[in-house]
């Protein structure tokens, strides 16, 4: 009897070891992680929030606190800066052409896709090909079609001059929607083939083809209540985003953009990489500002998605 006994505190014992190796092992893992997380979103972040309501000296170059000065500058450039509202225009209009155009393109190609229509393959290729090259060569090659190819071509056939979409600031903002529009494709019908391909019950599918379903109507009736969260999240993902996108202009043009195609995202980024320390902290109250009024928003354009989202029934 205690010879067993014995062994069975010593089968205790060597289990409770594995145990806390286990947990060693595990802290070990996240470690890393957590720190990483730590420092680079919550420490940066709550700097930023606390030079919202600081100033530097212009003379002894050091912190002090000032509560309002940030935000009466910020609200003074909102109402008087002709970058600003420039830059606000367009967020906002890119954002209506990305609601109106992006969101519902980027289903119905997905569908277009997941039902394995005529020339797929096609579509799968050209529209996932910015996902497959490296961003810097799409960019490249993206500029000189637009810069140098196009208006050779023009000229040559069509006699007509033109200096090339991108440095034309009539037709760069265009150009560049085109370009973002296209290179967000890639991901967004990753998204969505797979959330219809896994989502979507096939028996439903058979069903509405029984009763006469055109393509139309099953997507409205069969496959759009399926992804409706998807949907959903992106459609907020986007809102977002309305302060947020730079529309790649600094990847496009650098930090010599024209002041006619900025958006408030490129606005506060290029400023950030140019600005002296005495620029960092109306920069922050300008992304504390965009913040408050973005979260609430946000938050309430979900739930409202959520109440009037189709029933799966």
């Amino acid at each position: 009897m205690n010879i067993t006994h014995d062994r069975k505190e010593g089968y205790s014992g060597s289990f409770k070891k594995a145990e806390i190796a286990d947990i060693i092992f595990y802290a070990l893992l996240i470690a890393w992680p957590i720190l990483h997380f730590s420092i680079f979103y919550i420490g940066v972040n709550f700097n930023a929030i606390m030079l919202c309501f600081q100033k530097y000296d212009t003379v002894t170059g050091e912190l002090s606190w000032d509560w309002t000065y940030n935000f009466q500058k910020v609200f003074f450039n909102f109402s008087f800066d002709s970058l600003m509202k420039t830059s606000i225009k367009n967020s906002v209009f890119i954002y209506f052409v990305g609601l109106i155009f992006t969101l519902p393109m980027g289903q119905i190609l997905s569908f277009y896709i997941y039902r394995k229509m005529r020339g797929f393959r096609f579509f799968k290729v050209v529209l996932f090909l910015p996902g497959i090259i490296p961003g810097i060569v799409i960019i490249l090659i993206f500029k000189y079609c637009t810069d140098r190819i196009l208006p050779d071509l023009m000229f040559k056939y069509f006699d007509i001059e033109f200096i090339g979409l991108l440095s034309n600031v009539g037709t760069a903002l265009y150009t560049q929607m085109f370009f973002a529009i296209w290179t967000s494709f890639g991901s967004t019908m990753l998204v969505y083939s797979s959330n219809m391909t896994s989502a979507v019950n096939e028996s439903c599918v058979e069903a509405a083809k029984l009763d006469g379903a055109n393509a139309l109507q099953e997507y409205l009736h069969v496959v759009f209540p399926a992804i409706y969260n998807t949907f959903a999240i992106y459609f907020v993902m986007g809102f977002i985003g309305l302060f947020s996108d730079q529309l790649q202009l600094y990847s496009l043009y650098g930090e010599a953009a024209d002041p006619q195609l900025y958006t408030i995202g490129y606005y506060v980024y290029r400023n950030t990489l140019v600005a002296s320390k005495f620029d960092y902290p109306f920069l922050s109250a300008i992304g504390m500002c965009l913040t408050v009024i973005i979260a609430p928003l946000a938050l309430g354009l979900r739930r409202l998605l959520d109440k009037i989202g189709p029933s799966t029934d």
